[in-house]
């Protein structure tokens, strides 16, 4: 995984995925580093927050997807690698591709096949069983013993307003703040006990 939005700049992403060759001349072991592209042979390179790429760096990536090939810092010789990318955003890329902050020829090239995923408030039934795998996963973490949702607890997260309030993170968030502030000894979440987020955004007309 290469999480573009985790990265402080250009030249660290870079770092990040083309990794640096043997002996490169930068503070890095002499024997080199293996970058998330080399990592990733013979399998998938899934990057996150695409979105966040510099537009610098896109040639590059752009490079890689099409034709397998790379060179790492410190190195003008070429890696090939048999890699399948998947990538994720969290903007419409369409929109970065008119405003110039997105490469279109990159857009087109990653964009074989897309899958939209919808915000929760379009999909209302999948909310329960969301947080009810997120509560059980929540309560193993922090140790609680089972816990469970009372119905009005399930009522009130099934109809709130999700895609105004971080959507999935925005659940998941809001679960685990609820486990960490309810009682000791304390196995089910009443409606009362869910510690619910601000909403961000203005509702639409």
């Amino acid at each position: 995984t290469l999480d573009c939005g985790q990265a402080s700049n250009a030249d660290a992403l870079v770092a990040e995925l083309f990794g640096f060759s043997k002996r490169s001349g930068f503070n890095v072991d002499a024997a080199g580093r293996a970058g998330k592209a080399l990592l990733a042979d013979g399998g998938i390179l899934f990057i996150d927050e695409i979105n966040s790429m510099p537009l610098e760096l896109q040639p590059r990536l752009l490079r890689l997807v099409e034709s397998g090939r790379y060179s790492a810092l410190g190195s003008g010789d070429e890696v090939n690698v048999d890699i399948q990318v998947i990538a994720a955003t969290n903007r419409d890329l369409r929109e970065l591709v008119r405003e110039r902050a997105f490469r279109e020829d990159l857009y087109f090239r990653l964009g074989q096949l897309v899958v939209t995923l919808p915000p929760l408030g379009e999909r209302r039934a999948d909310v329960v069983p969301l947080a009810e795998r997120m509560l059980a996963a929540a309560a193993r973490h922090f140790e609680t013993g089972p816990l469970h949702f009372a119905a009005d607890a399930l009522a009130l997260l099934e109809g709130f307003a999700w895609e105004r309030a971080g959507n999935l993170r925005g659940l998941q968030h809001t679960i685990e703040r609820t486990v960490l502030m309810l009682d000791a000894g304390r196995r089910r979440v009443e409606r009362d006990d869910l510690v619910l987020p601000d909403l961000l955004a203005a509702a639409a007309e």
